[in-house]
């Protein structure tokens, strides 16, 4: 189920622009955390379970900045959704956010289109140099 928008409620990270962030992972509780992560930061963030809501929602017109792709996901993994978000001509910076620190599955990831590739769990200090570049590039 799409669980929707979710505002940021506070400014901790001074940016010049008000990002906004998808957030795609087939766990509950991931999602939950690195929602709370990007709104503590002043990211305003969305999210879906899995790649195929992601690519939908974003062939409907809507437009992130990031996009924090979660590798293993049932319906539509996240390389898939990763190289079908590129040849739809999504320019959002995205992020792959997996368990797995196996230099072949970051390889294959990264190869479908990501920017970044990041290790769960995902923190803040691993967040804010993207947000910054981000927000500097804007």
């Amino acid at each position: 189920m799409y669980a929707g928008y979710m505002g940021s409620t506070s400014n901790a990270l001074k940016l010049k622009n008000k990002l906004t962030a998808l957030v795609v992972d087939d766990a509950e509780l991931v999602r939950r955390i690195h929602i709370q992560l990007l709104t503590n930061l002043g990211v305003d963030a969305w999210n879906v379970e899995n790649g195929k809501k992601a690519v939908d929602l974003c062939h409907s017109g809507e437009v992130f900045d990031l996009i924090l792709m979660d590798m293993e996901m049932p319906i539509m993994d996240g390389p898939e959704a990763t190289r079908l978000l590129r040849e739809m001509g999504v320019t959002s910076v995205i992020v792959g956010v997996s368990a797995s620190s196996m230099e072949w599955n970051k390889q294959f990831f990264m190869d479908a289109g990501l920017n970044h590739y990041e290790e769960k769990p995902l923190s803040a200090d691993k967040l804010v140099p993207i947000l910054r570049e981000i927000d500097i590039n804007y």
